[in-house]
């Protein structure tokens, strides 16, 4: 079903919830490309500690994904 590499849209939203850092993103956000980045194994939902709500977090491949394609621009 996905490629083994990620997309422009995949790249875009995964920039994005790097740039969350450790509050992580809203787990409702970007549904379908986050479902796919799990799936790729560069992000991963999981609870912060002393809260209930569970948010995506970049894994450590998403992590080295990142640093080799750079933050980009949020403005992008």
């Amino acid at each position: 079903m996905l490629s083994e590499r990620p997309n422009q849209l995949h790249v875009t939203t995964l920039r994005a919830c790097g740039h969350y850092g450790r509050n992580g993103m809203r787990l409702g956000a970007h549904r379908k490309t986050m479902e796919a980045l799990r799936e790729l194994g560069l992000v991963e939902a999981r609870t912060r500690i002393g809260h209930r709500d569970p948010r995506w977090f970049l894994t450590p491949a998403g992590k080295d994904l990142l640093d080799q394609i750079g933050p980009g621009d949020m403005g992008e």
